[in-house]
């Protein structure tokens, strides 16, 4: 069977519901989360990823969950907390989480830590994998300046 993904686009209220469909038992499951997190195409669709959007210090950030789709009211488990951006790499393999000027890599979908790096005092902003999979190149904004930095991190 398949399973379809129903929430509101848009800014989503944090009060707001997804509702997953499961074809096989045509059951409709209100989930716990309002927001998907957007996968590259290139990853399993056995995965449902969901944001929760917090406040922290007054900005906006978001905790990361993960369950598997077919498991249908199953566990979520949290793999990251007080990120502002999450990025995939090409294989879905690893995500790089940004939160200020703090860069995580992590595995997907344990959030085992690949390596931590400071982009201080700049603040640090998506970036994009290497083809190999072994760097990311991430760029950084200097608040309150017109500067950016480059940062290139290598997987240890």
């Amino acid at each position: 069977g398949y399973a379809v993904l129903v929430f509101e686009a848009g800014n989503p209220d944090p009060f707001g519901r997804a509702q997953l469909y499961h074809s096989a038992t045509g059951a409709v499951e209100n989930l716990p989360f309002a927001s998907p997190v957007e996968l590259p195409s290139t990853c399993n669709p056995d995965w449902l990823v969901m944001a929760e959007t917090v406040s922290l210090n007054g900005r906006e950030r978001r905790s990361i969950h993960v369950r598997a789709v077919a498991e249908q009211g199953g566990a979520w488990h949290q793999i990251l907390t007080a990120v502002s951006y999450v990025q995939w790499d090409e294989a879905c393999q690893s995500m790089m989480a940004v939160a200020g000027s703090t860069i995580r890599w992590v595995t997907f979908p344990d959030a085992d830590l690949i390596g931590e790096w400071k982009m201080s005092p700049y603040e640090a902003m998506p970036g994009l994998p290497s083809p190999d999979g072994r760097a990311w190149a991430m760029v950084g904004s200097y608040s309150g300046r017109q500067e950016t930095a480059l940062m290139i991190v290598r997987r240890p």
